[in-house]
């Protein structure tokens, strides 16, 4: 989970070790889900005018309702000297409470929505956000006034000597907090102002999707959006003191991804070691003193945020260790986009936990892009194999010969379509929403390029002329997979935050009805070339889609484990591609030998 309520130390530690790192941030931009105890710890800087929440998930809207109906029950039920420690909803004392500019009631304006220095930052409590931004924007109070939600957590037991810590209050109705409900690389790549402090809430990449928020490509883009000296934190998992084996290799490759774009990162281990980086912040220190110094001079006192617990967690012997981690052993590959190292270190990691020699499967993959002609060479070594099968059978070698040709185009048909699914993830960051329609026009495509042969076959055709034809369509999808769609993929995450989502995932469409009916249309000529041949008309679609449906099982567990990891998205497309070409050549020269 990415956080827990009530957790006021984990709050503190994600607002606060960053906060310090900047002399006076002012402009905050929270990417993915937060606690309410983080942004009251984020609204307790006066100096703070903005806070931007993006959210996919609208999580906050949920915890604010959870909340107001806990109220509600507190309110309702009879009344106590003491409220429970830990409630959900539990008010803050009146004395206690921040002042907030109220929000508008006349439906007009959101209450302080104007941005520093004229910016128009402000939005209407419509729902439409001005500058153009493709999220929705959530308005605070839709424009009547509602009473404050408290947040409190449970009160732990405070160290001997520690300040008394203020009990805040988390307004849902400060002015200084807008929230996004929209993908959170859609909104970085097509934001239009700048910020002092980014925070990058995500869970360790253990799926595809997940991998999209940790990618160079990805930080690359949250660098547009800094302000001078401005800053970006990242936490990935961890611990304190030592990391084992498969733990060493993940944190390996995210902080070298890291490294890779910001030259300048401070760290503090921990079971979710915090990563900040800047383009040119000279601010930037991991001196347990001075940052403790930093602690004093807030105007607020911080509980669990304390110059021992600095002084401890900064140690310099410590600190040594997990910076030696990055320079030695596998892993120190960057992450990216069509390149999910990441992913595999995550895989690695989440392996280990069965058992240690199970993550070694993956330390192949770890050490370094596999180049395309050792994949071309595996490719080949294939059409051998599958070609001298074909030739054994020699009173079937005809019907062999399309067999191959069919469970090779459904390996690819199934490889390719994940790989479009994969690709459309991180152009639009919404493929749950959208794999259906995407899945669905594959099928379609299936039906009408078998349904297209049935109305053009003809049945004065001869078997030679149908092979013909349909190893044709073999050669125009193997063109496809080895030459256009490697060009393509890249020009997709580049096109994806400009264009409008239906655009990107009208183009992802087309393309899948396209290799959809060249997949429906060759299996179709295929069963069509074995009943003109004469063997075994009664079997010959069975077989056929049983070879098909064997290929494509290959091709589902081969391509996310192993072509991705050890190839990339790229040179994936191109060896399906290959692959494709060699066994038409083997197969059309079977075909017309024998």
């Amino acid at each position: 989970w990415l956080f827990s309520y009530p957790d006021p130390e984990s709050a503190e530690d994600m607002v606060h070790l960053t906060m310090l790192q900047h002399p006076s941030p002012q402009r905050i931009l929270v990417l993915g889900p937060v606690s309410p105890e983080s942004l009251m710890e984020l609204s307790r800087y006066d100096r703070v005018e903005r806070i931007d929440v993006v959210d996919a998930d609208d999580t906050i809207s949920l915890l604010r309702r959870l909340s107001e109906r806990s109220q509600a029950a507190l309110l309702d039920a009879p009344k106590c000297d003491r409220w429970p420690e830990g409630s959900f909803g539990t008010p803050a004392p009146e004395a206690s409470r921040r002042r907030h500019v109220p929000a508008a009631q006349d439906g007009s304006r959101h209450g302080n929505a104007a941005g520093p220095e004229g910016t128009s930052w402000d939005h209407d409590v419509s729902g439409q956000a001005l500058q153009g931004h493709p999220g929705r924007f959530v308005p605070l109070s839709a424009g009547k006034r509602l009473d404050p939600v408290s947040w409190a957590g449970a009160s732990a037991e405070q160290p001997p000597g520690s300040p008394e810590p203020s009990k805040g209050i988390f307004d849902f109705h400060d002015g200084r907090i807008f929230f996004w409900t929209a993908d959170v690389r859609r909104f970085v790549d097509t934001a239009e102002r700048a910020f002092d402090v980014v925070f990058l809430n995500a869970g360790d990449p253990f799926s595809l999707g997940e991998n999209r928020f940790f990618t160079r490509e990805f930080f690359l883009s949250m660098t547009r959006i800094l302000r001078p000296r401005g800053i970006v934190t990242i936490s990935v998992s961890g611990a304190e003191d030592m990391l084992g084996a498969a733990q060493t290799v993940y944190f390996r490759v995210m902080l070298s991804t890291f490294q890779s774009v910001f030259p300048r990162v401070v760290m503090y281990p921990g079971g979710r070691i915090r990563l900040i980086g800047s383009l040119d912040s000279p601010y930037l220190s991991d001196d347990p003193g001075q940052l403790s110094r930093r602690v004093a001079s807030l105007p607020f006192p911080l509980r669990y945020v304390r110059a021992d617990r600095l002084s401890t967690l900064l140690d310099p012997l410590r600190l040594e260790y997990f910076k030696s981690l990055a320079t030695t052993g596998v892993g120190g590959r960057p992450n990216g986009d069509l390149d999910p190292v990441g992913f595999v270190a995550a895989c690695r990691l989440w392996t280990a936990q069965m058992h240690p020699r199970l993550s070694s499967f993956f330390d192949p993959l770890l050490h370094g892009a596999v180049p395309v002609w050792a994949g071309g060479v595996g490719a080949l070594g294939v059409t051998l194999v599958l070609g001298s099968a074909v030739a054994c059978r020699r009173r079937t070698v005809r019907r062999a010969a399309i067999a191959v040709s069919v469970g090779t185009m459904g390996a690819a048909q199934m490889g390719f379509h994940i790989l479009l699914l994969f690709v459309y993830q991180i152009a639009a960051g919404a493929l749950y929403a959208h794999v259906t329609v995407l899945m669905s026009i594959t099928m379609a495509g299936f039906s009408a390029g078998a349904f297209l042969i049935r109305r053009v076959a003809k049945a004065e055709f001869s078997a030679t002329h149908a092979a013909r034809i349909f190893f044709g369509v073999h050669a125009f999808a193997a063109a496809l997979l080895g030459g256009f769609f490697p060009l393509l993929a890249p020009k997709l995450l580049d096109i994806g935050p400009v264009w409008p989502q239906w655009a990107v995932l009208s183009v992802c469409a087309t393309v899948g009805l396209l290799m959809g009916t060249l997949g429906g249309a060759h299996f179709a000529l295929g069963c069509f070339v074995i009943k003109r041949i004469g063997q075994e008309k009664r079997t010959a679609g069975s077989v056929l889609y049983g070879v098909d449906m064997l290929g494509a099982a290959a091709a589902a567990a081969l391509t996310p484990l192993v072509l991705v990891p050890a190839f990339g998205v790229r040179a994936a497309l191109i060896l399906y591609g290959m692959l494709m070409a060699l066994v038409l050549v083997m197969s059309w020269g079977l075909f017309r030998k024998l």
